[in-house]
């Protein structure tokens, strides 16, 4: 967990050198002094790496402890590690991700329903109908936004979905667009039945809000609806793009802009979405604005992310926060990163869905986690290990092999490690920010008339609330089955726990 560190005692937003130590028990003393004053800190000191003399010349003897809750070993020569005994005790309401709160008497979390874990760092999933979500046959979806409507009584999903039964890889700049869909109030997992198109090819990743001071519903989304301008694909059948093809945005120009649409009703007909539409106000083409999910507050001011994508190639997709004084107005878009590290695929991430907790007055945010998934083991190789494994076994590999076919029958590898697509980061004050080293959630779920299923790609997180109390009660995304070129993808909706719903499926 540290092999991507620089060998220079740089210190990162969690993991901190204490410099070069000749012995394995002067690095355990420095740590444990530094644990002893820093043991009330928002982050406190828990384990602790030690490179030895024999360990190669520009990393040996050096001493590092982490202020986090990860703890994953893997076998590695000259390298010992260690952890303090209360490894899984939490010290503050932090160690539990503003999740719960820290029991002072046991030192454990006391996690809200929705989240579970030693330091309610997991999303606490119900099993569910397979049929939850929005499913139009032949279509393609690519996750949505889901408020509750009052008048009419129902659920109402804005959601991207491929033009002409194209799959997902035909999104950009091209098929998709922005369509709308009901479910009845008592049900807002779905399913989700089609209504009509509400903004045209190309829009894209759909997002909503309301302002309380202008009183006007708002549609965040990438592209402008113009279909003159989309590039398009067609001949596609079934919800899927012909193999290795997509559109390509190049010269659409701020078509590919992010935009706002609003409305006085969130029921209300597509001509007044297309009617009432502006391109968000300061952006530039590589800010990554749409998937933002904005938080409009009391007086109308606006808290989100945006996510840069060209701050150092190696480290794509970085998450950074924006801001205006209200909707219509010019964003600043705040170039500071939130949390320093060197670990790459601690930063790629994209696709923030940002809310606010009002019983824990805190912030929280999920993210799509973006780690590289290694190849599929092929016949006569060893299979790689995942992210944190160690070597595996004969066993393994074949268990290993086994579910890669089945799930991947094309035989190309999936898109993103599978265990770690589900990220969360959390704030007080909604300026500073601490990002979980923990998995959030995975792409595995469990079902009541249907077997447990993994799935390869899971994206575009957004939880829908209950519009009385403000509990979570479901995660929507996006997912697909198997990696491209069948690249047909669904708008997928797990249950969650809730105060009072059984510990059992």
């Amino acid at each position: 967990m540290y092999g991507q560190l620089n060998a220079s005692g740089l210190n990162t937003s969690y993991i901190i050198s204490l410099g070069k130590f000749d012995t394995l028990p002067e690095c355990e003393r420095a740590f444990l002094s530094y644990y002893d004053k820093h043991k009330h800190d928002t982050l406190t000191p828990r384990s602790f790496v030690y490179y030895t003399p024999e360990f190669s010349p520009a990393w040996a003897k050096y001493c590092y402890i982490r202020t986090d809750t990860w703890w994953h070993t893997v076998p590695q020569g000259n390298v010992i590690s260690g952890r303090l005994q209360e490894w899984n005790h939490c010290f503050n309401d932090w160690d539990c991700e503003l999740n719960g709160h820290c029991d002072a008497q046991t030192k454990k979390c006391v996690c809200k329903a929705a989240w579970t874990g030693d330091f309610c760092q997991y999303l606490n999933f119900k099993w569910g109908s397979r049929s939850l979500g929005y499913h139009r046959p032949t279509y393609s979806q690519w996750g949505g936004d889901t408020r509750y409507d009052p008048k009419s009584n129902r659920w109402i999903l804005y959601a991207a979905e491929m033009y002409d039964h194209c799959g997902i890889n035909a999104c950009c700049c091209g098929n998709s667009q922005i369509v709308r869909a009901y479910s009845h109030g008592d049900n807002p997992g779905g399913p989700y039945t089609y209504d009509r198109v509400i903004i045209p090819y190309f829009s894209h990743e759909p997002n909503l809000a309301y302002d309380p001071v202008t009183k006007k519903h708002l549609l965040w989304h990438w592209g402008n609806g113009n279909r003159h301008q989309a590039h398009i694909l067609t001949n596609c059948s079934n919800g899927r793009t012909q193999p290795n093809t997509s559109p390509g945005c190049g010269g659409l120009g701020d078509a590919i802009f992010n935009h706002i649409s609003w409305a006085d009703d969130l029921d209300a007909p597509p001509e007044v979405w297309m009617k009432n539409m502006i391109a968000v106000p300061g952006q530039t083409l590589h800010a990554d604005l749409c998937p933002a999910n904005p938080l409009i507050f009391p007086n109308g001011t606006v808290l989100g992310f945006w996510i840069d994508r060209t701050w150092r190639p190696s480290y794509d997709s970085v998450a950074k926060l924006m801001t205006a004084n209200s909707w219509n107005t010019t964003y600043t878009m705040h170039t500071q990163t939130l949390w320093i590290s060197n670990i790459s695929d601690h930063t790629a991430l994209e696709d923030p869905f940002l809310w606010y907790d009002k019983e824990t007055e805190s912030y929280h945010t999920l993210f799509h986690g973006m780690i590289p998934q290694p190849p599929p083991p092929v016949d006569g190789q060893r299979s790689v290990p995942y992210r944190g494994e160690g070597p595996l076994s004969e066993a393994e590999q074949v268990a290993r092999r086994q579910r890669d076919e089945q799930t991947n029958p094309i035989g190309s590898p999936a898109y993103w490690v599978r265990e770690s697509e589900g990220r969360h980061a959390y704030s007080l004050d909604g300026k500073h920010w601490v990002l979980s080293p923990h998995f959030t959630y995975n792409t595995s779920v469990c079902y009541t008339d249907a077997p447990c299923y993994e799935w390869i790609r899971r994206e575009r997180p957004h939880l829908i609330f209950d519009p009385k109390t403000g509990e979570p009660t479901h995660l929507s995304n996006a997912f697909t089955a198997i990696r491209e070129p069948v690249d047909a993808s669904i708008l997928h909706i797990v249950p969650l726990h809730t105060k009072g719903s059984p510990s059992q499926p």
